[in-house]
């Protein structure tokens, strides 16, 4: 399922199922990225023009297919495209992985 979440005031982004997250300071590598997603974590990605978009399930496994290729540590001025991966949890510790991407 593809769903457009809801950002709050403080930056924190709620969820389809209503459960609120907010972004940790762990940046994830491409290996973690796949076991999370395996394991049926769902993804944000976040890019002009299209936004903050949540995705999970069948959808999140196949944007995880297009984003793997360019993610990178940090943003580098010599990569035209890419995307960076964080952890975002809710209260409960549930992870969402976030990719921001620029292009």
């Amino acid at each position: 399922m593809r769903y457009e979440p809801t950002v709050q005031p403080d930056g924190s982004v709620e969820a389809p199922n209503g459960a609120v997250f907010r972004r940790t300071e762990r940046k994830l590598k491409r290996r973690e990225c796949d076991d999370l997603i395996r394991d049926g974590v769902p993804i944000m990605t976040d890019v002009y023009p299209a936004g903050l978009v949540w995705s999970d399930g069948a959808d999140a496994q196949e944007r995880w297919v297009e984003i793997s290729p360019t993610l990178v540590n940090r943003r580098l001025p010599s990569v035209h495209e890419g995307w960076v991966a964080h952890i975002w949890e809710n209260e409960n510790g549930d992870p969402v992985v976030h990719f921001d991407g620029w292009h």
